[in-house]
């Protein structure tokens, strides 16, 4: 397997530097033409998606200069959608909690670059990385800890578990990168930071977010989606294919948990635009709010063109030759999909908020942050910016000895015996990866033996990042890429021991369960474990989570889903008694 075509394209389609054509004179009265054109345009996407409601806010100025809901909260009831609908927001939470640690962080409770043990001393990072550099709440809030994504058992559930369970389940895993090595993106590091709120403040998180964040902003709507918890006057149900959606709990309450409606959010980007102050409180201090804003991955290893603060993604605008950073956060659940984002420099901001699964094809902030930009804002900036300049990395050019060998991620194994042509097979279709220059390939797709096409926006290099060697997939023009897959020890392929275990394994009693979830049931969860070109493949089928990954074998009781992305960093670990451990959940052998 390769990298699928689709994902291919939508790779090459993603750009964090789109030019904006223009900018404008706030208002506080916006025109009528301006708000018919917004309001034809989300009403025409929601029927286009089959998206059940949407609210959206813009402000301008620190002040909400347009808000509106379409569509509705409760399509049964028909109770419209209003800007003071709550919705579940998903990782926008994790905004709300990097201000919760700053503030606490400004108060003396707590050091940024302190080792998470000095606040969960009985937390352990078992690191396969000799002289790894230890875990920090800085690491934990720009996603480079190295901790996996997620860990499944009790992620979503009827009665999430509690801090205390996840770490002793956390002290039985192995590590497989160190701090600071790359950004991947982790719900489970901000699940530690709400941990860590909650022991310095001696509050539940919960009560802390509402405490020291919803009340200061004056968010009416804001509650925490957990048990016990009060809910907003009015809140959206969530959807799938127009019918009814139950939304679990989420275990992680710090990473996704938080529900606002539209007016809440607008009050949020308004405090951002004020920095940190809002309404005559000052949530966190200017100096906390430049931290925040500030790109924490100049000194990863392998870095990337994305970038990140703290709870927050830097976006970049050009102009000709002027650059402009946005900030924001998106937030998904299965049926609630979000988007804030907001420019300083031009003292606006927008929120995007939908109730459906669909949503995803129309929540991006983005679009309505350049529909208002091109429409009803003129005003010149206020300071000129340098041009974008070519991102440094660690990376050098590797022999042919460093370069041929097996390359795996998550999702594929490509086996390099010859230089100048590569061929992978991917279904019907192959993809063929011919050397331009030292090694840097140019990429063509061919169907069915003989059909060839070239995709040529897209290209292949392989670098090497100290004792790495990676594949690296680059658009024509360089301005964006990403690290695909690390090249193997020959110790990480199969070995005997798990050859035996190879088979179809079903799920074990003792999962947190999710039996009135739409999303979230693992009660059917089945596993498979086989061998593909001398690698361990893993594969789930029923839902939540059907998937396929490749894991590098550490040892004979333990392997871990390799390669550089999302998906990497996950144990299967065999235990004496015959059966196999997940992400937390258990399984046995048919």
């Amino acid at each position: 397997m390769f990298i699928p075509m689709k994902e291919l394209k939508h790779i090459v389609l993603l750009s964090l530097l789109m030019p904006i054509v223009g900018f404008a004179q706030s208002t506080q009265n916006q025109s009528s033409n301006f708000k018919a054109r917004i309001d034809s345009l989300y009403r025409a996407e929601m029927k286009a998606n089959k998206v059940v409601g949407v609210s959206i806010a813009i402000v301008d100025n620190h002040e909400i200069a347009y808000a509106q809901g379409y569509g509705f909260a409760d399509l049964e009831s028909r109770i419209p959608v209003t800007p003071e609908t709550s919705f579940r927001v998903g990782s926008i939470t994790k905004s709300f909690t990097a201000i919760a640690i700053m503030q606490l962080n400004e108060k003396g409770l707590l050091n940024l670059d302190e080792p998470i043990t000095t606040y969960l001393p009985e937390l352990k990072t078992n690191e396969l990385s000799p002289n790894a550099t230890p875990i920090t709440l800085r690491h934990l809030l720009s996603h480079t800890s190295g901790l996996p994504s997620e860990f499944y058992n009790g992620f979503l559930c009827d009665a999430p578990p509690q801090g205390d369970w996840l770490m002793e389940q956390l002290n039985q895993q192995k590590k497989l990168y160190p701090a600071n090595f790359k950004h991947i993106y982790s719900n489970l590091g901000y699940a530690l930071l709400g941990e860590v709120i909650a022991r310095v403040s001696k509050q539940p998180y919960a009560e802390y977010i509402r405490q020291h964040i919803f009340q200061p902003l004056h968010m009416a709507s804001g509650y925490i989606h957990a048990p016990g918890q009060t809910k907003a006057p009015s809140i959206a149900k969530g959807y799938h294919g127009m019918k009814p959606a139950i939304e679990p709990y989420i275990r992680d309450q710090a990473a996704g948990s938080i529900c606002a409606s539209a007016d809440d959010m607008a009050q949020f980007i308004s405090m951002w635009l004020q920095n940190g102050s809002y309404s005559g409180s000052q949530l966190v201090t200017q100096n906390s709010v430049s931290e925040m804003q500030r790109n924490q991955l100049s000194t990863i290893l392998l870095k990337e063109k994305n970038e990140w603060g703290l709870g927050l993604q830097i976006k970049k605008y050009q102009v000709q030759n002027q650059v402009i950073n946005a900030w924001g956060h998106p937030g998904d659940t299965f049926a609630f999909h979000a988007d804030y984002a907001f420019i300083p420099e031009l003292q606006i901001g927008v929120v995007v908020l939908t109730n459906s699964s669909s949503g995803q094809e129309m929540n991006a902030a983005e679009k309505l942050l350049r529909l208002y930009l091109s429409s009803e804002y003129k005003k010149e900036l206020r300071k000129a910016a340098p041009p974008l300049l070519p991102l440094e990395t660690w990376e050098r050019s590797g022999s042919w000895n460093d370069i041929q060998g097996d390359y795996l991620n998550s999702r594929f194994v490509m086996r390099i015996t010859q230089p100048d042509k590569i061929k992978v097979r991917q279904g019907v279709a192959s993809l063929i990866l011919s050397r331009k220059q030292n090694f840097s390939y140019s990429v063509n797709a061919q169907l069915l033996g003989f059909i060839r096409f070239p995709i040529r926006d897209m290209g292949v290099q392989f670098v090497k990042v100290n004792e790495y060697t990676l594949l690296k997939l680059i658009q024509k023009d360089e301005n964006e890429f990403s690290y695909q897959s690390l090249k193997q020890p020959a110790s990480s392929k199969i070995t005997l021991a798990w050859k035996n275990r190879l088979g179809n394994y079903s799920i074990m009693p003792g999962f947190f369960a999710c039996n009135q979830c739409t999303y979230g049931d693992l009660s059917k969860l089945k596993m498979t474990l086989s061998e593909d070109n001398g690698y361990l493949k893993i594969q789930f089928s029923n839902a939540p989570f059907s998937r396929t990954n490749f894991l590098s074998v550490v040892n004979d009781s333990l392997a871990i889903t390799s390669g550089v992305d999302r998906d990497s960093g996950m144990n299967l670990t065999a235990l004496e008694d015959g059966t196999l451990a997940f992400s937390g959940l258990r399984f046995q052998k048919k």
